[in-house]
Parts: C-alpha cells; sequence; structure tokens
C-alpha cells in the first residue's frame, strides 16, 4: 500500500498494485479484501428544489372519436306567416286555380292581379281614406306628381285620418278659413279652444269658413297665412314651429313672433297699423282691441 490519506472522518485509500490479506489471499481494489472493511460513506444534507422545467412542447393531435348517437326529432314549430304572391310571367291565363296571384304586365307597365276570370290591374290609390297619406308635405314630396285638392291624412296614429286641401306644389295643408265678416271666429269663441271641426267637407280655398282637424294635430315649421280682399289673395309665410296650431292659441297666452310691420301690411294693399299696441303675435290684447294672430 503506498498511502493511507486521512480526510475528517473519510478514509480515503490510494492503492497500487495488488494488496495481501492476513490469510494471504490476493484482493483488488475497489473490491474490499479481507480484513480490510469499506466503511460507509456519511449522507450529505437534502438540497433546496430545483426550479421548474419549461413546458414541452404540445403533443401530436389525438385520432377524431366516433360520431355521438343522433339525437331525437324536435318539436313542431309554429306555422310561418303567408309568404308574397308570386308574380307570374304575363303570358299566364287567369284562371281559377291562379286566383290571387299577380304579375307584372311589362308592355302596360302595370302590376295585375287574378280574381279568377281574368286579370285585374292593381291601383293603390294615395292618400284615400284607407291609405291616408301622412301630410300634404309627404305628397309634394312623393314620386307620383299628384296635383292640388282634396286627399287624406293622418298625422298622427293617435287620431283618426281626415280630409284637407294639400297644396302639393309646396306642400301646404289648409287648416282654417276665417271670413272677417262673421262672428264665427272672433276673440273671444270657443271655436279657438275646442276640437271641433266646422264644415269639414268644405276643402277648397274659397270664401266658406271652416276650420279641420289639422288645427290640432298637425306640426309645423312654417306658417302661410292668406288674406283676400276684393277677389284678390295675398300670402305671407314665416317660420314658427309649433306641434299644432291649437297648441299656440287655445290656452290664450300672448306668443310673440318677429316678421315685422312691413311683411304683416303686405297683405293688404292699403292698410294701416293699430296705434299704441306694438304687439306682434298670437293672443295679442292690446287696449280697444283683442286679436289672435297681431300685426
Amino acid at each position: 500500500v503506498q498511502a493511507v490519506v486521512v480526510l475528517s472522518a473519510h478514509v480515503v485509500l490510494v492503492v497500487s498494485g495488488a494488496a495481501s490479506s492476513d490469510s494471504g489471499e490476493q484482493c483488488h481494489w475497489p473490491s474490499c479484501c479481507t480484513g480490510i472493511p469499506c466503511l460507509p460513506g456519511i449522507q450529505n444534507l437534502k438540497g433546496d428544489k430545483g426550479d421548474s422545467g419549461p413546458p414541452g412542447k404540445a403533443g401530436p393531435k389525438g385520432i377524431q372519436g366516433e360520431s355521438g348517437r343522433e339525437g331525437r326529432q324536435g318539436l313542431t314549430g309554429p306555422r310561418g306567416p303567408p309568404g308574397m304572391p308570386q308574380l307570374l310571367n304575363s303570358r299566364e291565363n287567369c284562371t281559377s286555380k291562379s286566383e290571387g296571384l299577380m304579375k307584372y304586365n311589362k308592355p302596360l307597365k302595370t302590376v295585375e292581379f287574378c280574381d279568377g276570370n281574368e286579370w285585374q290591374v292593381l291601383s293603390i290609390q294615395l292618400a284615400s281614406h284607407r291609405n291616408p297619406a301622412k301630410s300634404c308635405k309627404e305628397l309634394a314630396q312623393s314620386r307620383y306628381g299628384i296635383g292640388s285638392g282634396s286627399y287624406w291624412i293622418r298625422p298622427s296614429l293617435e287620431e283618426p285620418a281626415f280630409q284637407v286641401y294639400c297644396d302639393t306644389n309646396e306642400g301646404w295643408t289648409l287648416i282654417m278659413k276665417v271670413d272677417g265678416r262673421k262672428q264665427t271666429f272672433v276673440y273671444e269663441s270657443d271655436m279657438w279652444s275646442n276640437k271641433n271641426t266646422l264644415n269639414e267637407k268644405s276643402l277648397l280655398l274659397d270664401d266658406t269658413e271652416s276650420k279641420l282637424a289639422s288645427y290640432w294635430t298637425l306640426p309645423f315649421t312654417e306658417l302661410r297665412l292668406g288674406m283676400t280682399v276684393d277677389g284678390t289673395t295675398r300670402w305671407i309665410t314665416f317660420s314658427y314651429t309649433g306641434s299644432s296650431l291649437y297648441s299656440l292659441i287655445a290656452d290664450g297666452q300672448f306668443r310673440r313672433t318677429s316678421i315685422g310691420k312691413a311683411k304683416w301690411r303686405s297683405l293688404l294693399s292699403r292698410s294701416s297699423m293699430q296705434r299704441h299696441c306694438n304687439k306682434e303675435g298670437f293672443n295679442a290684447q292690446c287696449p280697444g282691441q283683442t286679436h289672435r294672430v297681431q300685426a
């Protein structure tokens, strides 16, 4: 044996060549020879837990599983609304089997329907009792080019449709006609504060007094006032917003306008202004005079 080095409690054997035991038996390192016992080492302290390693790559996609069993049939849904009428070629014949069907007649440019015997032209009357317009302005802006006259309108869904005179050139709607020679519409008259019509069938621009449902149902952003003297009618137009003419007049409150005296006086060829009043608007009350519309 060349050397024995002792470090702490550990014995380290450095062996060169062979050694003999007491019995003369040859032995080789690292096996232990008889008489030379090997000492067990002392176990060291347990180290700290190491950091987690990076996540591994995703594995390959698995094989698709088998399809599940077919589900039960659902309940029958509610019946849908009826479909639109079928448009047929103009060469189709009208019979009892095709009653109610429609077609477009290209040469005449009309839509026709089969009544079971023959083709009838389908016409939709605009601004009628069953198909009222929303306003005269809507008619004026439509592409149908209808002329001025009597039409049915329904400005509010809360009120029934009614007839008015419509100026379809610019979309004006007749509200009322007042004859200044009569007492029907004097300042104290209930006609200004109630919702009763007067001569609602008088829809021409004539001298017959009338008050239409448009007085309390028609909203506006402009008003047009006309005065007829000796057969000549002069008009003025001014901007004013209201839910109806009734809403401006019925409560008797004064509401100022700013049109100007010159514009008001243009309604008459020879006119003068009331002195010491200087009120312009709706429900104007001046000394000795009261007016629903005052300049």
